[in-house]
């Protein structure tokens, strides 16, 4: 991954949302154990964007088999080539 933002170079970058949470203590814990220096509101994006990807995954495994004529994009592949 790059170089970490600090909180304020983080919150300038985007449009955040405070909030307040009720949340199992020793989930957190184990997460935060699990990994070592992130912040709390870095972990729960991490989870939020889980469940879109697995949301996502699932929808995309519902479309399977529906285009048969369907073809796989062109992939970028970046640092190789011109540049």
């Amino acid at each position: 991954m790059g170089a970490r933002l600090d909180a304020d170079e983080y919150a300038g970058l985007m449009q955040t949302v405070r909030t307040t949470l009720n949340l199992d203590a020793e989930l957190m814990k184990q997460v935060q154990l699990a990994h070592p220096g992130e912040t709390k509101t870095h972990l729960i994006e991490l989870g939020l964007r889980a469940l879109l990807a697995k949301k996502a995954a699932r929808l995309l495994m519902a479309l399977g088999g529906k285009y048969p004529r369907a073809t796989a994009a062109k992939r970028r592949r970046f640092g190789h080539g011109a540049g």
